[in-house]
């Protein structure tokens, strides 16, 4: 990324799970930080949720910055396919910590991770301890969550997923019942 000494300083006091930060300044000079996971841990942050697949890379965000404003951003993404052993990793995950909550939440970000065979798991765990399961949904998964107790999409996703365009009271009614 290209950054200006603001951006510089922000960068510097990021915390992530396991990942290097890598920018070059306005001046050329280039610069890393490295976030391990131990900050969320000093901070009492349970990481057990948290499955760091090494050989998913995240996206990596160019940022063209001018006298302190963001003038573009290029996202560089790969988008390899879930290690096999994921899934066993994700069930055992689900049979300790569904019992444990109140209600699943799941934010899909289509990167691959939720496919209908996960989201099949989700919902047979949460029927099975009677937990509502709210999905945060991506249109190209839409079959995916017709078990979901509530979907929360924004108006574009809402009408990508109902085929609905227009934007008026009795539509939106509409869209809801479709989904």
């Amino acid at each position: 990324a290209l950054v200006d000494n603001q951006a510089k300083s922000r960068i510097d006091k990021v915390t992530a799970v396991e990942t290097v930060v890598s920018c070059r300044h306005t001046s050329g000079k280039i610069f890393e930080k490295v976030c391990p996971i131990g900050p969320y841990e000093k901070r009492l942050i349970d990481t057990t949720g948290i499955f760091v697949a090494s050989a998913r890379p995240t996206i990596q965000k160019v940022r063209v910055v001018s006298r302190g404003y963001q003038l573009l951003r290029f996202d560089y993404e790969e988008k390899p396919s879930v290690p096999p052993s994921f899934d066993g990793f994700f069930q055992d995950f689900l049979a300790r910590f569904v019992p444990l909550v109140d209600t699943v939440v799941i934010s899909d970000y289509a990167k691959g991770v939720l496919t209908e065979h996960t989201m099949s798991a989700v919902f047979t765990y949460a029927h099975l301890y009677g937990k509502p399961v709210i999905v945060d949904p991506k249109p190209c998964h839409k079959m995916f969550y017709k078990h979901a107790a509530l979907l929360t999409p924004n108006l574009s996703e809402a009408s990508e997923m109902t085929a609905v365009q227009e934007d008026t009271d009795d539509t939106v009614v509409r869209v809801g019942h479709t989904l």
